[in-house]
């Protein structure tokens, strides 16, 4: 992301093909890396500049910059939710993630190409965004948070 509010940003996470676990994850502010994270088996090493510390972790969890990944597996529908254990490694913390099929809705998939797509709620602890994903592509094609009070940030395809 390059922003001139937020700076410029990129966040680099791995995870397992087969379990979406977190391997690690790597958040870089203008150029410079901000955060490194790297899982273990039941704890997370967090290095930010020279400070590192170990945070044991509450039971299974999934790093919370892997969700839009994950929306685009599950199968989605109206009425569908989902509750899962996600860390944070900016935040440095547990969050808890509700996940919940709101309903369909015509998207532009980009150059006029309108497509069906679920509205998709995800609770990141108190933290709400939305995510739109193509019924047939499960592509995701549109983001949208707020940020602040009456501003809103939003990523399009």
């Amino acid at each position: 992301m390059i922003s001139d509010i937020l700076g410029n940003r990129k966040g680099i996470t791995i995870i397992e093909k087969s379990t979406f676990k977190p391997i690690s994850f790597t958040d870089y502010l203008n150029g410079n890396q901000n955060v490194r994270a790297e899982y273990g088996y039941d704890d997370v090493h967090i290095t930010i500049g020279d400070e590192r510390k170990t945070i044991k972790l509450n039971g299974n969890c999934f790093d919370t910059f892997s969700v839009e990944l994950i929306l685009r597996v599950l199968p989605l529908k109206s009425g569908y939710s989902l509750r899962l254990n996600g860390f944070n490694a900016t935040l440095e913390s547990d969050v808890a993630i509700y996940i919940q099929v709101l309903e369909l809705e015509r998207v532009n998939r980009g150059l006029g190409d309108f497509v069906d797509a679920w509205k998709v709620k995800t609770n990141f602890g108190d933290t709400v965004q939305f995510y739109w994903v193509d019924t047939r592509r499960t592509e995701l094609l549109k983001q949208s948070s707020e940020i602040g009070d009456g501003l809103i940030l939003e990523f399009r395809r």
